[in-house]
Protein backbone atom coordinates (compact mmCIF):
# COMPACT_ATOMS: atom_id res chain seq x y z
CA UNK A 1 0.00 0.00 0.00
CA UNK A 2 1.53 3.27 -0.69
CA UNK A 3 1.83 5.80 2.06
CA UNK A 4 -0.06 9.37 2.51
CA UNK A 5 1.32 12.17 3.41
CA UNK A 6 -1.17 14.10 5.52
CA UNK A 7 -1.00 17.85 6.34
CA UNK A 8 -2.24 20.60 8.79
CA UNK A 9 -4.40 21.62 5.46
CA UNK A 10 -6.05 18.52 5.14
CA UNK A 11 -7.11 18.17 8.71
CA UNK A 12 -8.02 21.48 9.16
CA UNK A 13 -9.49 21.97 12.71
CA UNK A 14 -10.08 18.43 13.47
CA UNK A 15 -10.64 16.56 16.99
CA UNK A 16 -8.48 13.73 17.98
CA UNK A 17 -11.00 11.28 15.93
CA UNK A 18 -10.18 12.43 13.05
CA UNK A 19 -5.87 13.14 13.70
CA UNK A 20 -6.51 8.87 14.91
CA UNK A 21 -8.17 8.40 11.69
CA UNK A 22 -5.04 9.93 10.23
CA UNK A 23 -2.80 7.98 12.49
CA UNK A 24 -4.58 4.67 11.35
CA UNK A 25 -3.92 5.32 7.73
CA UNK A 26 -0.44 6.09 8.07
CA UNK A 27 0.09 2.92 10.04
CA UNK A 28 -1.79 0.39 7.74
CA UNK A 29 -0.25 2.15 4.95
CA UNK A 30 3.40 1.45 5.90
CA UNK A 31 4.25 5.14 6.81
CA UNK A 32 4.83 3.79 9.83
CA UNK A 33 6.60 0.40 10.37
CA UNK A 34 5.32 -1.80 12.69
CA UNK A 35 8.05 -1.30 16.09
CA UNK A 36 8.12 2.46 15.13
CA UNK A 37 8.20 5.30 17.44
CA UNK A 38 5.39 7.33 17.67
CA UNK A 39 7.08 11.14 19.04
CA UNK A 40 4.20 13.07 19.88
CA UNK A 41 6.45 16.77 18.61
CA UNK A 42 6.71 14.23 15.31
CA UNK A 43 3.66 14.07 14.91
CA UNK A 44 2.40 17.05 15.76
CA UNK A 45 4.38 18.82 12.97
CA UNK A 46 2.86 16.07 10.49
CA UNK A 47 -0.58 16.75 11.17
CA UNK A 48 -0.21 20.34 12.15
CA UNK A 49 -1.84 20.19 15.34
CA UNK A 50 -1.11 20.75 18.81
CA UNK A 51 0.04 17.48 21.24
CA UNK A 52 -3.37 17.10 22.89
CA UNK A 53 -5.43 15.42 20.25
CA UNK A 54 -2.00 13.68 19.27
CA UNK A 55 -1.80 12.29 22.66
CA UNK A 56 -5.25 11.06 22.82
CA UNK A 57 -5.82 9.92 19.52
CA UNK A 58 -2.64 7.75 20.63
CA UNK A 59 -4.27 6.54 23.84
CA UNK A 60 -7.27 5.86 21.74
CA UNK A 61 -5.04 3.78 19.33
CA UNK A 62 -3.83 2.11 21.94
CA UNK A 63 -7.29 0.86 23.67
CA UNK A 64 -7.82 -0.91 20.07
CA UNK A 65 -4.31 -2.38 20.15
CA UNK A 66 -2.31 -1.01 17.33
CA UNK A 67 -0.17 1.20 18.96
CA UNK A 68 1.69 0.13 22.43
CA UNK A 69 3.05 2.76 24.99
CA UNK A 70 5.38 2.17 27.30
CA UNK A 71 6.14 3.49 30.46
CA UNK A 72 9.27 6.08 29.63
CA UNK A 73 9.97 4.29 26.17
CA UNK A 74 6.48 6.47 24.43
CA UNK A 75 4.55 5.00 22.09
CA UNK A 76 5.50 2.53 18.97
CA UNK A 77 3.56 0.74 16.12
CA UNK A 78 2.14 -2.70 16.99
CA UNK A 79 2.79 -5.34 13.96
CA UNK A 80 -0.48 -5.12 11.63
CA UNK A 81 -0.79 -8.54 9.47
CA UNK A 82 -2.66 -11.32 8.98
CA UNK A 83 -1.65 -13.03 12.00
CA UNK A 84 -3.03 -10.01 14.14
CA UNK A 85 -5.93 -10.43 12.11
CA UNK A 86 -6.94 -13.83 12.52
CA UNK A 87 -5.94 -13.72 16.41
CA UNK A 88 -8.46 -10.51 17.03
CA UNK A 89 -11.13 -12.29 15.03
CA UNK A 90 -10.59 -15.49 17.05
CA UNK A 91 -11.65 -13.45 20.16
CA UNK A 92 -14.91 -12.23 18.64
CA UNK A 93 -15.47 -15.60 17.05
CA UNK A 94 -14.86 -16.95 20.57
CA UNK A 95 -17.30 -13.66 22.46
CA UNK A 96 -20.05 -14.35 20.00
CA UNK A 97 -21.13 -17.72 21.76
CA UNK A 98 -21.59 -15.53 24.45
CA UNK A 99 -23.73 -12.86 22.74
CA UNK A 100 -26.16 -14.82 21.07
CA UNK A 101 -26.32 -17.47 24.06
CA UNK A 102 -28.15 -14.43 25.65
CA UNK A 103 -29.81 -12.45 23.02
CA UNK A 104 -31.92 -15.76 22.13
CA UNK A 105 -32.26 -16.40 26.12
CA UNK A 106 -33.55 -13.01 26.35
CA UNK A 107 -35.75 -12.61 23.03
CA UNK A 108 -39.05 -11.28 22.86
CA UNK A 109 -41.41 -9.87 19.95
CA UNK A 110 -40.55 -6.58 20.55
CA UNK A 111 -36.33 -7.66 20.26
CA UNK A 112 -37.19 -9.34 17.08
CA UNK A 113 -39.53 -6.75 15.77
CA UNK A 114 -36.55 -4.11 16.56
CA UNK A 115 -33.95 -6.35 15.05
CA UNK A 116 -36.15 -6.40 11.46
CA UNK A 117 -37.09 -2.65 11.87
CA UNK A 118 -32.81 -2.01 11.58
CA UNK A 119 -32.13 -4.22 9.13
CA UNK A 120 -34.94 -3.03 6.92
CA UNK A 121 -32.98 -0.11 7.22
CA UNK A 122 -29.78 -1.21 6.46
CA UNK A 123 -31.67 -3.15 3.29
CA UNK A 124 -32.85 0.33 2.01
CA UNK A 125 -29.58 2.26 2.17
CA UNK A 126 -28.15 -0.65 0.53
CA UNK A 127 -30.23 -0.13 -2.15
CA UNK A 128 -29.42 3.32 -2.13
CA UNK A 129 -25.71 2.43 -2.06
CA UNK A 130 -25.63 4.51 1.29
CA UNK A 131 -22.59 3.30 2.82
CA UNK A 132 -22.92 5.54 5.60
CA UNK A 133 -26.26 4.85 6.29
CA UNK A 134 -25.50 1.01 6.03
CA UNK A 135 -22.52 1.13 8.66
CA UNK A 136 -24.66 2.93 11.37
CA UNK A 137 -27.97 0.25 10.66
CA UNK A 138 -24.93 -2.64 11.00
CA UNK A 139 -23.42 -0.55 14.53
CA UNK A 140 -27.34 -0.39 15.73
CA UNK A 141 -27.80 -4.14 15.11
CA UNK A 142 -25.28 -5.71 16.99
CA UNK A 143 -25.52 -2.88 19.70
CA UNK A 144 -29.38 -4.37 20.16
CA UNK A 145 -27.69 -8.33 20.08
CA UNK A 146 -24.73 -7.58 22.24
CA UNK A 147 -26.87 -5.27 24.86
CA UNK A 148 -28.69 -8.85 25.95
CA UNK A 149 -25.61 -10.23 26.96
CA UNK A 150 -25.38 -10.68 30.96
CA UNK A 151 -21.33 -11.15 31.13
CA UNK A 152 -20.06 -7.13 30.94
CA UNK A 153 -16.47 -8.48 30.54
CA UNK A 154 -17.34 -10.12 27.21
CA UNK A 155 -18.81 -6.92 26.61
CA UNK A 156 -16.23 -4.90 27.37
CA UNK A 157 -13.33 -6.89 25.36
CA UNK A 158 -15.48 -7.27 22.40
CA UNK A 159 -16.36 -3.51 22.55
CA UNK A 160 -12.08 -3.29 22.30
CA UNK A 161 -11.85 -5.43 19.56
CA UNK A 162 -14.94 -3.73 17.42
CA UNK A 163 -13.24 -0.51 17.63
CA UNK A 164 -10.42 -1.92 16.06
CA UNK A 165 -12.01 -3.79 13.39
CA UNK A 166 -14.73 -1.25 12.92
CA UNK A 167 -12.10 1.49 12.63
CA UNK A 168 -10.64 -0.91 9.78
CA UNK A 169 -13.24 -0.87 8.05
CA UNK A 170 -14.09 2.70 8.11
CA UNK A 171 -10.70 3.17 6.70
CA UNK A 172 -11.05 0.43 3.68
CA UNK A 173 -15.01 1.36 3.01
CA UNK A 174 -17.74 -1.58 1.91
CA UNK A 175 -17.90 -2.66 -1.86
CA UNK A 176 -21.91 -3.52 -2.45
CA UNK A 177 -21.45 -7.00 -3.22
CA UNK A 178 -20.27 -7.56 0.65
CA UNK A 179 -23.01 -5.29 1.75
CA UNK A 180 -25.32 -7.40 0.09
CA UNK A 181 -23.79 -10.25 1.68
CA UNK A 182 -24.36 -9.01 5.36
CA UNK A 183 -28.14 -8.16 4.63
CA UNK A 184 -28.06 -11.71 4.33
CA UNK A 185 -26.08 -12.77 6.91
CA UNK A 186 -28.07 -10.57 9.44
CA UNK A 187 -31.20 -12.10 8.14
CA UNK A 188 -29.89 -15.47 9.08
CA UNK A 189 -29.06 -14.55 12.33
CA UNK A 190 -32.53 -12.49 12.89
CA UNK A 191 -34.62 -15.64 11.40
CA UNK A 192 -32.27 -18.02 13.98
CA UNK A 193 -33.23 -15.70 16.82
CA UNK A 194 -37.05 -15.59 16.11
CA UNK A 195 -36.95 -19.61 15.80
CA UNK A 196 -35.41 -19.64 19.94
CA UNK A 197 -32.75 -21.21 18.46
CA UNK A 198 -29.29 -20.66 20.10
CA UNK A 199 -27.12 -23.23 18.36
CA UNK A 200 -28.19 -21.61 14.62
CA UNK A 201 -27.78 -18.06 16.12
CA UNK A 202 -24.57 -18.85 17.42
CA UNK A 203 -23.52 -20.66 14.38
CA UNK A 204 -24.88 -17.74 12.28
CA UNK A 205 -23.02 -15.17 14.19
CA UNK A 206 -19.90 -16.50 14.27
CA UNK A 207 -20.72 -17.02 10.37
CA UNK A 208 -20.89 -13.87 9.88
CA UNK A 209 -17.58 -12.95 12.00
CA UNK A 210 -15.44 -15.34 9.75
CA UNK A 211 -16.66 -13.89 6.77
CA UNK A 212 -16.30 -10.27 7.81
CA UNK A 213 -12.66 -11.57 8.61
CA UNK A 214 -12.13 -13.00 4.90
CA UNK A 215 -13.42 -9.71 3.60
CA UNK A 216 -10.68 -7.23 5.96
CA UNK A 217 -7.66 -10.07 5.18
CA UNK A 218 -8.36 -8.97 1.20
CA UNK A 219 -7.15 -5.39 2.20
CA UNK A 220 -4.08 -6.86 3.39
CA UNK A 221 -3.09 -9.27 0.63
Amino acid sequence: MDSETHTGDALGETTYSRVRKALLADIVNGHFEPGARLKIAELSKRYGLSQMPIREALQQLQGEGLVVIMPHKGASVRALDHRFLTDVYEIRIALSGIYYRDAVAFADAEFDAKLEEIQKGFDVAMERENVSDCNECNRQFHFEIESRCLNEEAVRAGMRYKRLTGSLRDLFGFQIERLRDISGEHWAIINAIKARDTEAAIAAGRKHIALAQASMEQNFD
